[in-house]
């Protein structure tokens, strides 16, 4: 290998000669023998396919995962029970939460509406229409779930 200095002594580049090159040659076949001798590409080649084995796995996984999802007011019998003809809509509100819908149409009514779907199942719905009178309960319709699968 000659190096090539410039005025002040500095190495600015080199060149390679046909023996330096020669020399590198027989030193990387050297160590590519030593590798194939030790058996390092069998082992790789083996991580490779291992790597390739598990990501094709994951990829070929037949679902993903999903999670349950609920929406809305969780109103139980015990929160109804607590109702009574002519309480006022603040106390209502104290009791059951504030309502899902309001109709801006017709004030006297309000929805607590709670929906459930199991990991991407069927969603599962209990409704309550609460109905107002002057501003106090009247009464209510109910369409519970058997049992509430909140938490």
């Amino acid at each position: 290998m000659t190096y090539y200095y410039s005025l002040f002594g500095v190495p600015c580049g080199f060149r390679y000669d046909e023996a330096a090159i020669l020399e590198l040659t027989r030193a990387t076949s050297a160590i590519c023998r030593y590798i194939q001798d030790r058996g390092f590409l069998s082992a790789m080649q083996k991580l490779i396919v291992l790597t390739l084995t598990l990501f094709l796995a994951g990829c070929a996984f037949p679902s993903v995962y999903k999670i349950n999802v609920q929406q809305g007011n969780i109103v139980t019998n015990e929160k109804l029970t607590a109702l009574t003809e002519g309480m006022p809509r603040s106390q209502v509100h104290a009791v059951m939460g504030s309502p899902l819908m309001l109709n801006p149409v017709d004030t006297s009514q309000e929805y607590y509406v709670y929906t459930f779907q199991r990991a991407g199942g069927g969603i599962e719905e209990q409704r309550i229409i609460v109905y107002y009178d002057n501003d106090r309960l009247s009464h209510y319709e109910a369409q519970l779930l058997e049992e509430t699968p909140a938490y």
